[in-house]
C-alpha cells in the first residue's frame, strides 16, 4: 500500500482500467483479445477432454482385446514375464534370427503349452514370422 498518494496498487490499476474503458478502441482490442483468450482455453480444454477419452476407450478397447487372447497363450506369456522378474529366465540382447543386437528383444512361442521354449528375437524379425504366418493362412 502506497499511504501517500492513499490508494493502494490495485485501486490505481481499476482507475487506469476505468480511464481505458472510455476509449472505445481500446474497449474493442481488450475484448477481443479476451476473447481470443478465451476461445484458445476453451480448445485446450476441448483437446484436453478429447485426449482422456482417447485413453479410457483404449483402456477398454485393451481389457476387450486381453480377453480375447487364449488362456493357454496368456498363461505362456505370464510365466515367461514371472521367470524373467525372479530371475529364473534371462532376456538376451541378441536376436537369434538375424544376430543383431537390439533392446526390444521379444519372445516368441512356438508351442503354448511349452511356454519356457522360446525363442528371442528382434521386434523386426518377429514382425517379419507373423507377417509370413498370417500369409500362408
Amino acid at each position: 500500500m502506497n499511504k501517500r498518494e492513499g490508494m493502494t496498487r490495485q485501486e490505481k490499476q481499476h482507475q487506469n482500467y476505468l480511464k481505458k474503458k472510455q476509449d472505445k478502441v481500446w474497449v474493442k482490442e481488450h475484448n477481443r483479445k479476451t476473447r481470443i483468450q478465451k476461445n484458445k482455453a476453451r480448445a485446450m480444454n476441448i483437446e484436453v477432454e478429447r485426449e482422456k477419452e482417447r485413453i479410457r476407450k483404449r483402456k477398454y478397447n485393451y481389457k476387450e482385446y486381453y480377453h480375447k487372447i487364449p488362456v493357454e497363450k496368456r498363461q505362456a506369456r505370464s510365466k515367461v514375464s514371472y521367470a524373467i522378474f525372479i530371475g529364473k529366465l534371462s532376456k538376451p540382447n541378441i536376436c537369434s534370427i538375424c544376430g543383431e543386437k537390439s533392446n526390444r528383444i521379444e519372445s516368441h512361442h512356438k508351442d503354448y503349452s511349452k511356454p519356457f521354449e522360446i525363442e528371442w528375437m528382434c521386434s523386426r524379425c518377429h514382425g517379419k514370422l507373423h507377417r509370413r504366418y498370417k500369409e500362408a493362412i
